[in-house]
């Protein structure tokens, strides 16, 4: 189908370049929560957080999973790629949601969505397109 359109055009152009951005997001690292900075008194005598009310400050990622917080302890040194993880995820989404729209719009103007993936022989998949003229695999007897 001929696209008609420099709207179309675009759109398709559009989508083609969140489909790459998405790719780059998830051949990273993604991760869900939030990044929280816990303050607590550690329950010595002398320390300064009984006598002076100067709390011990740690950070923490805080994430519901299956209906459950979890909290998880992130040392200084590896904050800066928790923080990166988790602004991925949160590009990850805004990208999912424009790619969304791109494709409600493409379908109003008679253009469906167009799916790749493992069964088509995408590259990366594992699975190679059958050749022209090919015989099908034969069924092993186990699964006949």
């Amino acid at each position: 189908m001929l696209i008609e359109t420099t709207s179309e055009w675009n759109l398709m152009r559009r989508r083609g370049a969140l489909l790459r951005e998405m790719h780059e997001l998830v051949a990273g690292n993604l991760m869900r929560g939030t990044l929280v900075t816990l303050a607590r008194r550690c329950g010595k005598a002398r320390c300064a957080c009984t006598t002076q009310g100067r709390k011990h400050k740690s950070r923490c990622v805080s994430v519901n999973l299956s209906g459950r917080t979890r909290l998880a302890y992130v040392r200084a040194e590896k904050e800066a790629q928790v923080r990166k993880a988790l602004g991925h995820y949160r590009r990850f989404w805004k990208v999912l949601d424009e790619l969304t729209e791109v494709n409600l719009r493409l379908l109003k103007l008679g253009h469906g969505p167009s799916i790749k993936g493992p069964s088509e022989g995408e590259q990366g998949s594992g699975v190679k397109p059958a050749r022209r003229g090919a015989k099908p695999a034969q069924q092993s007897r186990a699964t006949q």
